[in-house]
């Protein structure tokens, strides 16, 4: 579902932001570490389409057009922290990474973005809903998986329904 979780003080970004203050904002890295060119314009926002998990290939040839030092630097800047927020920033923008002449802050998002519906979805309603979709298609209540304890241990084990320690 399309929600305000983005928005939420649980999200991830949102909640480093509060406990890792020398980390860049999002916008910030994108210009300085992601586009890292000085020729091209910088952005003040922007919108980014992603597939959700860092999920991805990348050719060699796409791979070496980019220089090893910007590489490392982006290693850099996921290695200052046990679970630095770049690496969520990261997730997001793997596309321009690995496109450099086509960065998604120049051309805009590689699809099409509805609008935040209104009123926004919590991420908490959003996996309730998507869960009982999931036990809709497989044909078991909801009942029967609360009985057995599996849906008590599939709602603890989404790490963003916690707040980064």
């Amino acid at each position: 579902g399309w929600g305000g979780w983005w928005f939420e003080s649980s999200h991830p970004t949102i909640a480093y932001q509060r406990t890792q203050k020398s980390a860049p904002g999002p916008v910030e890295f994108y210009n300085k570490y992601v586009i890292a060119n000085p020729s091209l314009q910088t952005f003040e926002s922007l919108t980014v389409t992603f597939a959700n998990g860092a999920r991805f290939a990348a050719s060699k040839q796409r791979i070496r057009m980019r220089p090893k030092s910007y590489y490392e630097d982006l290693l850099e800047q996921v290695s200052w922290h046990t679970d630095p927020i770049q690496g969520f920033y990261l997730e997001a923008m793997w596309y321009d990474v690995f496109h450099p002449m086509h960065p998604q802050g120049l051309f805009g998002a590689l699809c099409e973005v509805p609008q935040l519906p209104s009123p926004v979805a919590t991420h908490a309603e959003m996996y309730r809903s998507a869960m009982k979709r999931f036990l809709d298609f497989m044909g078991v209540s909801e009942s029967q998986i609360r009985r057995s304890g599996a849906l008590s241990i599939l709602e603890e084990s989404d790490a963003y329904l916690r707040a980064p320690e």
